[in-house]
């Protein structure tokens, strides 16, 4: 692996998570004082969405990239950077807003203080199963498709080549994954469901099912398209540096 890459890599991650924390805090601070309703809350709404969404690509896509192009020993370090990233944005970030939330309202000081220990725990569990977790089955589905080789992909979707092919099953896997912990905790779709006894009227039923659509076109959208396009993109770029890196030094033998 090359230090230039080590580098970059650790430099990408490093900036899009610090950006995600700018503007989780933003949203978290500016978004107490706007009034309902305010466009300027749905602004910061999407840009720290967006902005989250940018880290956690970027940082799949770099351990992507260092498993598809070096041994398993040296991509490791990419594997450790994202590692360390994500639970910086978890202290820094997810843990410090939480407990700012939660404590809002005057509670007896024991309360205050078992909500924050399980608050904690729950952004650290976060971390290990929505982030974590999808990166090491990432990492297991890329290293499983290019075994035997790793070409460059040189068109912009092939299920052929072996490095494009673990993005696709990364972005599937990815996806499935994101579905079910949508419909386990969130757009009140399992939760409704079981504290019924799966029984519903027909009205229930067509929030439920509009739910579930909302939540699989989310989900085929950010988990499927526009994750590969920022694999691509990812690995393009990082491929150019390398190569570039390469050029220059051999031109100065």
């Amino acid at each position: 692996m090359t230090k230039k890459f080590l580098k970059t890599s650790a430099l990408a991650m490093g900036a899009t998570t610090l950006l995600a924390i700018l503007f989780a805090y933003l949203y978290a601070i500016l978004g107490a004082r706007i009034a309902d309703g305010d466009n300027a809350i749905l602004v910061l709404s999407v840009l720290e969405t967006a902005f989250d969404f940018v880290q956690i690509s970027v940082g799949f896509g770099s351990v992507i990239y260092a498993f598809s192009k070096y041994e398993f020993n040296e991509a490791l370090k990419v594997f450790g950077i994202f590692c360390a990233t994500i639970f910086i944005y978890c202290i820094a970030c997810m843990i410090p807003i939480t407990l700012i939330n939660d404590s809002s309202a005057l509670y007896d000081f024991a309360v205050v203080y078992e909500g924050a220990i399980l608050n904690i725990f729950y952004c650290i569990g976060q971390v290990f199963i929505c982030q974590i977790a999808p990166a090491i089955a990432m990492i297991a589905i890329i290293c499983k498709c290019t075994r035997d080789s790793k070409p460059t992909p040189k068109k912009i979707i092939s299920w052929k080549n072996p490095v494009q092919k673990g993005m696709i099953i990364s972005c599937l896997m990815l996806a499935g994954f994101n579905l079910i912990v949508g419909i386990l905790t969130d757009y009140g779709i399992f939760g409704y469901l079981l504290g019924e006894g799966f029984r519903t009227t027909e009205a229930d039923a067509k929030i439920i099912l509009s739910n579930f659509l909302s939540l699989t076109l989310s989900v085929i959208i950010a988990n499927i398209i526009a994750m590969y396009i920022v694999f691509m993109i990812v690995y393009k770029v990082y491929d150019s540096l390398i190569t570039r890196e390469e050029n220059i030094k051999a031109k100065t033998k």
